[in-house]
């Protein structure tokens, strides 16, 4: 049975996972607080500046390193989606290779689609020179359904190339998602290893990370 999660919970209020084809526990997760959402936007937000500054050559390569290391572990994560979500294991690993799809078109085109540009300027400001530049919007939350727990949530993170910090909820499928987005130190988005999980059965769930 697992009871994997992000970062030591300072609750002790736990939930469990049941399988639902056969009934057993398969897991047991911490119920998260305030305080515990409250540093997880803390820590995003310190990891988010780190991986917006490595720049989109460095954050694509990161990327592919991690793709490989989810290529390598796609055989357990799909038992283990399986065995959380009672999903067909062919369809579990035909989305897990949605989702390395999706995380290699982000590490190819992201400076291409969001990477700084000229533009032409307007006859009244025909002596001046535009550019256009996104920013990244801060924190954001991503709730991961029971029914896609790997390609949903994980199709939200690399874009664009995570250059925007992640707080991950999946409160039905929280060992398939543990397992999904932690990456080794030397590979992927610092800011995946800052996602916290909780049951989304407490009131700061989606109204927390809003207000921090």
């Amino acid at each position: 049975m697992n009871s994997a999660t992000a970062e030591s919970p300072s609750t002790q209020l736990w939930f469990d996972v049941r399988d639902p084809a056969t009934g057993p526990v398969v897991g047991r997760y911490p119920l998260h607080t305030e305080a515990d959402v409250d540093a997880a936007v803390a820590r995003a937000r310190d990891a988010g500046t780190w991986w917006a500054a490595l720049g989109f050559a460095e954050r694509a390569r990161r990327l592919d390193r991690w793709r490989a290391e989810l290529t390598r572990g796609r055989d357990d994560l799909a038992r283990t989606m399986r065995q959380e979500m009672g999903k067909p294991l062919s369809d579990a690993k035909l989305e897990i290779a949605m989702a390395l799809e999706h995380l290699k078109w982000a590490a190819r085109n992201a400076e291409r689609v969001l990477g700084p540009r000229s533009v032409n300027a307007s006859l009244l400001t025909i002596n001046q020179s535009c550019r256009v530049e996104y920013r990244p919007f801060g924190v954001v939350g991503v709730i991961g359904p029971w029914n896609y727990p790997v390609f949903t949530p994980l199709g939200c993170v690399p874009n664009p190339e995570c250059s925007c910090p992640r707080l991950w909820s999946t409160p039905a499928t929280p060992n398939s998602s543990v397992r999904t987005p932690r990456p080794s130190r030397n590979a992927g988005p610092r800011p995946a290893r800052c996602v916290t999980y909780r049951s989304g059965r407490t009131r700061c769930t989606s109204s927390r990370p809003c207000r921090s």
